[in-house]
């Protein structure tokens, strides 16, 4: 789903009424919404809490729900703000309320009220980024200024214009800095290192350089935008180069395609993406690909 040029019509924000899920709440507002965007203030209640419990629980959310709700509404004046209690397993059923309401953006925290727990099981953000149909949008920075300074991380595909458009989309005023950072490797370079010269690895090296400067020139061009991108080739790992440059940059927000597409073998597999949200120390946007790029 493309972003609407006037802003975002719809946006869904989780909570589970932790500090983290607050950070998400307060950037809300600093988000380019659309004039009578409808923003949804989610919470889902586990539905195998015991029954002695669960009526209490139900109306400590009720009301937690409702305070949070009305004071996002108090700040992002002009939007819709509708609290929504769900009922069951949270992944699932924020997933299903992004679809239902057409969701342009799904917010979250990176932790929940368990930090611990996260990092041994994995975090919703994370299970976010495998399955919802929207961009996720992960907050670690406490929200004191819309983003100046983003930066968009490509693979060389050709998904690397969709992801600056939306980049540029959830940031459209007043950058100070906007970097593309992309990160290649060599295959086998170790492997060919022992019957290669000296002279045929730097050549072999400089193809590979070539082919990522030419993936990165075909972004820049193929997005019109009149934005001054900062282009950083790197050899290595993506997920330590674009570490390195989000702290060197001083990023803001972090921008990253996403190539999942199913429940089950992006659990397995995980990606560069999932790893990002867990360790950038900054806001990460996780796009997931065109319409053209699902379909083929």
């Amino acid at each position: 789903m493309a972003t609407p040029a006037h802003g975002l019509d719809a946006v869904v924000v989780a909570t589970d009424f932790s500090p983290s899920a607050q950070r998400a709440l307060d950037r809300v507002p600093l988000l380019p919404l659309a004039p009578g965007a409808k923003v949804y203030v989610a919470h889902a209640l586990r539905s195998n809490l015991p029954r002695k419990v669960r009526a209490a629980a139900l109306a400590d959310a009720h009301r937690r729900l409702k305070a949070a709700a009305g004071a996002l509404g108090a700040r992002a004046r002009g939007a819709s703000v509708k609290p929504v209690l769900l009922h069951g397993e949270p992944l699932a059923e924020l997933h299903r309320l992004c679809d239902r309401v057409s969701a342009d953006v799904v917010v979250v925290g990176r932790h929940g009220e368990r930090p611990v727990a996260d990092q041994l099981l994995g975090t919703l953000a994370e299970g976010l980024v495998r399955v919802a149909s929207p961009p996720v949008l992960v907050i670690h920075l406490r929200a004191v200024r819309p983003w100046r300074r983003i930066m968009v991380a490509t693979d060389g595909t050709d998904e690397g214009a969709h992801v600056m458009q939306r980049a540029l989309s959830f940031a459209p005023g007043n950058l100070e800095r906007a970097d593309l950072v992309h990160a290649y490797h060599v295959p086998f370079e170790g492997f060919l290192a022992q019957s290669l010269s000296t002279d045929e690895r730097r050549k072999l090296r400089g193809a590979y350089r070539a082919e990522a400067a030419a993936a990165v020139s075909a972004a820049v061009a193929a997005w019109p935008g009149e934005v001054p991108w900062h282009k950083t080739l790197r050899a290595g790992d993506a997920r330590i180069v674009v570490l390195e440059q989000v702290a060197h940059r001083r990023t803001e927000l972090l921008c990253v395609g996403s190539h999942r597409r199913s429940w089950f073998g992006a659990t397995l597999l995980g990606s560069v993406a999932q790893w990002l949200v867990r360790a950038a120390q900054c806001d990460v946007l996780v796009v997931p690909p065109s319409p053209v790029s699902a379909r083929r």
